[in-house]
């Protein structure tokens, strides 16, 4: 229990929320509070210190603040947009069923523009100069982010490529097929864990997978420097570890909204949003701050 986000014992042991309010920082808030965006869908969520981006895997990307405001659209009439990345100046995404890699200026000043052709991409991701994508085949793909340039294969993990994360240590890959695993397409290493699920992120540091198919929930963490497995962490109470996002801080999952400290694993906190009231598809972290999608709309709650 922790009176930082506990609704029953909020700032105080016996300090009950009222029915319909959460507990943020030791204080009961309304669960309208939450929200940056309503009445939005988001396929793939990205946030940086000038916004919140997302593609609604139909037409459009779109922006908020990072304390709500105007929706903004940045591109309109995509083909299937999915995957998303940024830089420092633009948002890029991916045109699943129009076969190509977009990017298009942050603050909305300029028009789409294709960096790259590609057959049915789907993650994306930046790192360096090149912009990284995988589709349908067994293939990492990579172009010059600026456009301009000629894809060329980065690497060939296994016969399907599942997930793809990139930040400034490297490009990752979950790859399913007869070797289950995760790649560093960048440094060359990969590792082979049995029950691998479909789901990474990155802390900037470690890699975080949960394990299926085990006796209870499992989650492992991978060092990004070495692909060496440094832990496997139990879940609480046979709940699902799919996770979501993560920073120095912990890990947040999908289940319930719970979060495990990176060095208290595996203890629940964010104990407000509870498995009746939210289940979280996409997040990120910023600042002291945690953004996920839920019930069509975008929100985000203080780290505990």
């Amino acid at each position: 229990m922790t009176t930082q986000t506990d609704v029953a014992n909020c700032g105080g042991c016996g300090q009950a929320c009222a029915s319909g309010d959460f507990c943020a920082a030791g204080a009961c808030v309304p669960l309208t509070s939450l929200w940056l965006a309503t009445g939005v869908t988001v396929t793939k969520l990205a946030v940086d210190d000038s916004g919140v981006y997302w593609t609604d895997g139909s037409a459009n990307v779109q922006s908020v603040g990072l304390t709500g405001g105007t929706v903004v659209t940045l591109a309109s009439s995509q083909a299937q947009p999915s995957g998303i990345a940024l830089d420092d100046t633009y948002v890029y995404w991916s045109n699943t069923l129009g076969g190509a890699i977009m990017r298009a200026p942050k603050d909305g000043s300029g028009s789409p523009a294709v960096v790259a052709t590609a057959t049915s991409p789907r993650d994306i991701g930046i790192y360096g100069d090149n912009v990284y994508w995988i589709d349908s085949s067994a293939n990492v793909w990579q172009s010059a982010k600026a456009g301009g340039g000629t894809p060329a294969i980065a690497a060939t993990p296994d016969h399907m490529n599942e997930i793809l994360v990139a930040n400034a240590r490297g490009v990752f890959v979950f790859a399913i097929g007869a070797n289950v695993g995760i790649y560093c397409i960048t440094a060359g290493w990969s590792v082979m864990a049995s029950g691998l699920s479909n789901a990474l992120v990155d802390d900037g540091q470690h890699l975080f997978s949960d394990l299926s198919g085990q006796p209870s929930a499992v989650l492992a963490s991978i060092d990004e420097s070495t692909g060496k497995i440094s832990g496997y962490y139990t879940g609480v109470n046979g709940d699902s570890l799919y996770p979501i996002a993560a920073n120095a801080c912990g890990v947040f999952l999908s289940h319930g909204g719970l979060m495990l400290p990176s060095a208290q694993f595996p203890v629940s906190l964010v104990t407000s949003l509870t498995p009746q009231s939210l289940t979280l598809q996409s997040g990120a972290t910023l600042g002291g701050y945690f953004y996920f999608y839920a019930n069509q709309s975008i929100g985000r709650l203080p780290q505990p």
